[in-house]
């Protein structure tokens, strides 16, 4: 019996063998494009993150408020420069100093250094957004500016840079014989009274221009 048995075994046509086949996974191709499937998914899910990282309200507005309140040049010097145009414009009946250029009055130079301060903290902020959290804190700035001009903006974070935006802010905001350029609340007051508005020829003069074209160059 113990014969038979082995005779059994060895017989081809009694025992059916079949070779084991080899799975898709094990193919390098296969497996190359797996990888590659697992790589992309992987980014897309870091770039949702650092998207949801960095945009997210919620936390951008704590940081931003943050900032506002630990390094704001409007509570140090904007507002104060509004009360003194205020207090100049009501107190004192708006007057005027002779040493000062032009006809301006005391109380439009002080207003109008306040929204200096005003727009050079706007060119603040972008700076604060766009280095310092996006180029600085993720690498986006480096996957889709590249290396160089990211560097360019790194060593521009300063003085240099908010100097020029704060020029080109002043461009669009501060420059020109619009109602909105002499008076930023120009719709509080009534028609035929825009309020003080005696230096507004040096928002439309070409020296006014050439020294914000200068700023932006500089930066």
């Amino acid at each position: 019996t113990h014969n038979n048995n082995n005779n059994n075994n060895r017989n081809p046509s009694t025992t059916s063998y079949y070779p084991p086949q080899k799975s898709p996974m094990h193919s390098p191709k296969t497996r190359a494009k797996l990888l590659r499937q697992e790589s992309k998914r992987k980014q897309s899910l870091r770039w949702k993150r650092l998207c949801w990282m960095c945009c997210h309200p919620l936390p951008l507005l704590k940081r931003l408020m943050y900032h506002l309140c630990r390094h704001s040049f409007i509570v140090r010097f904007a507002i104060p420069f509004f009360l003194a145009a205020l207090t100049f414009y009501y107190g004192f009946r708006n007057p005027q100093w002779t040493f000062l250029p032009g006809h301006a009055s005391v109380a439009w130079w002080c207003r109008f250094f306040g929204r200096q301060v005003v727009v050079l903290e706007l060119a603040r902020i972008i700076q604060w957004f766009f280095i310092d959290q996006l180029v600085l804190g993720t690498r986006i700035a480096v996957q889709c500016l590249g290396p160089l001009l990211t560097l360019c903006f790194i060593q521009a974070r300063g003085w240099p840079f908010c100097v020029a935006v704060w020029g080109f802010l002043d461009l669009l905001l501060l420059e020109g014989k619009g109602e909105f350029e002499k008076h930023w609340f120009y719709f509080l007051y009534p028609p035929d009274n825009t309020g003080d508005d005696s230096g507004s020829y040096i928002l439309a003069s070409e020296s006014y221009v050439r020294l914000l074209l200068c700023m932006i160059l500089a930066g």
